[in-house]
């Protein structure tokens, strides 16, 4: 508390504690209010500004967020599996249950996998004309264990330490540098993720024995209507083959291999 003597008046500036009821919230921040006497008459001062710092949301908040079951993203792909380089773009889709993903990887035909509740598709034009095939499972690398499901799908598995914020796809992200508290053989070892305020991942970058990968948001949404995960063209069902995943030889092509 300060107090200014003067002949004609008396000013007292008072910083108060933020549960004061004598103060109003305007855009983000706290003013208080108090009065000073002047010739024997009261009238209101501002004295005090005090800006109201909004709280950094945890990893496993925002993962609870909207946008970690249902959302759109398209990111730029770089890195290497296997000491072979990637580039491309991959658009995810996510509705729970249902995820869509568009893989356009450099060199490789375009492939799209579908994980529905009817069960798993793969759709390309490897022949040279659109056509979707049914699994008996996700190939390897289409579904948990993807690059983003094995840096989301179990917050309470990883270790995440908060690293800031930047600004992907005109959004804010939270970012966290993580790494399994267990890793499974073949799993990533460390990685940074960022995330909307909803939930949405926007940048991935993971490292493991196998290579490394980075994914960057270059647009996102929370909406995504039921017509995005209606199948292209018509479904013919692929037999299983013994000790190949999901009866693809090499898993998705253009996709990450198959696990043995």
């Amino acid at each position: 508390m300060t107090h200014a003597s003067g002949k004609s008046h008396t000013t007292v500036i008072v910083m108060r504690k933020p549960w004061s009821s004598a103060r109003r919230r305007s855009n983000g921040f706290f003013l208080t209010f108090v009065t000073a006497a002047r010739a024997g008459v009261a009238r209101p001062l501002v004295v005090a500004l005090i800006l109201a710092a909004p709280a950094t949301p945890g990893f496993g908040e925002l993962l609870k967020g909207p946008g970690a079951a249902s959302y759109k993203a398209t990111y730029k792909m770089s890195g290497a599996e296997s000491g072979k380089p990637i580039e491309g773009e991959q658009t995810m889709y996510r509705k729970a249950p249902k995820t869509r993903m568009d893989m356009k990887i450099s060199g490789q035909p375009e492939v799209s996998m579908f994980m529905l509740e009817n069960g798993n598709f793969m759709c390309s034009a490897l022949t040279g004309s659109k056509a979707c095939l049914k699994v008996p499972q996700a190939p390897a690398g289409a579904n948990a264990g993807s690059t983003i499901d094995s840096m989301t799908g179990k917050p309470d598995d990883l270790n995440a330490v908060p690293a800031g914020t930047k600004q992907i796809a005109g959004q804010t992200a939270y970012c966290f540098t993580t790494q399994p508290k267990n890793p499974a053989a073949g799993a990533f070892e460390q990685g940074t993720i960022c995330l909307s305020k909803e939930g949405v991942p926007l940048y991935i970058q993971s490292k493991s024995k196998n290579g490394e990968m980075t994914m960057e948001a270059t647009a996102a949404t929370t909406s995504v209507p039921d017509g995005d995960f209606t199948l292209p063209s018509p479904v013919t069902e692929l037999p299983a083959i013994p000790n190949i995943p999901g009866g693809i030889p090499g898993g998705i092509p253009g996709g990450p291999p198959a696990r043995p």
